[in-house]
């Protein structure tokens, strides 16, 4: 299941951090990048979902380049057209950052995060996985878990996209996000992801990843 369809020929390994809204995923994979330039010689690109944005051609898109613009556009579509919407962003955004044959790409969230977002919102999950069957299985998949309770604490601020199209509360972030974890614990089970609790100091989930890291891709390197 899930496997390349674009880019399988890159030979560009993938690392994917996917989690719960709040669980650190940039944050780390900042972190990783620096930490495989500095300590390996090796520069990352960072993959999100609107990285079609840095693209010239969409810079006046009116869906695209403004964010606001977008949230309000995915709110006024179904669940099915927006998940296509999203990933449509998603595909434009891998061939951007793989046209520059980086030594290594690191996915914040990839389809996982979006793709199971709308099948909380009515979109068939097979049907999800159907279309996701476009983007590449990423080399090693890690999951930040968090408990939504802790990831609501550590935000400073949500988004109606983040609470299920809801007016933006903690009831409303923690319910959504207690749904969106389960259905990506069951695609980890599924695929065989990497669990990295993140309820910690922030070093040591870092140290965990780079140790999984080392022995998943950069082993493969040498």
């Amino acid at each position: 299941m899930n496997e390349p369809v674009i880019g399988a020929g890159s030979g560009v390994p993938m690392i994917c951090l996917t989690g719960i809204d709040g669980c650190g995923k940039s944050t780390h994979i900042r972190r990783l990048a620096d930490w495989l330039r500095e300590r390996h010689g090796r520069e990352a690109a960072h993959l999100h979902v609107w990285d079609i944005a840095k693209n010239p051609r969409y810079h006046t898109h009116p869906f695209i380049s403004d964010q606001a613009a977008v949230h309000r556009y995915l709110g006024l579509l179904g669940p099915g057209p927006r998940a296509l919407f999203v990933f449509h962003g998603l595909l434009e955004s891998y061939r951007l950052v793989t046209a520059a044959h980086p030594a290594v790409v690191l996915a914040n969230g990839y389809w996982y995060k979006y793709g199971f977002t709308e099948a909380l919102h009515g979109t068939d999950a097979a049907w999800l996985r159907g279309v996701a069957t476009i983007f590449p299985r990423p080399t090693v998949t890690l999951m930040l878990d968090l408990d939504p309770r802790a990831a609501w604490a550590r935000k400073p601020a949500v988004t109606p996209y983040e609470c299920g199209f809801q007016a933006p509360s903690e009831a409303a972030f923690t319910g959504f996000q207690d749904r969106l974890r389960g259905l990506l614990l069951d695609q980890g089970s599924r695929e065989g992801w990497h669990l990295v609790p993140v309820d910690r100091p922030e070093d040591e989930v870092a140290a965990d990843l780079q140790q999984i890291i080392e022995r998943e891709v950069i082993s493969r390197w040498t």
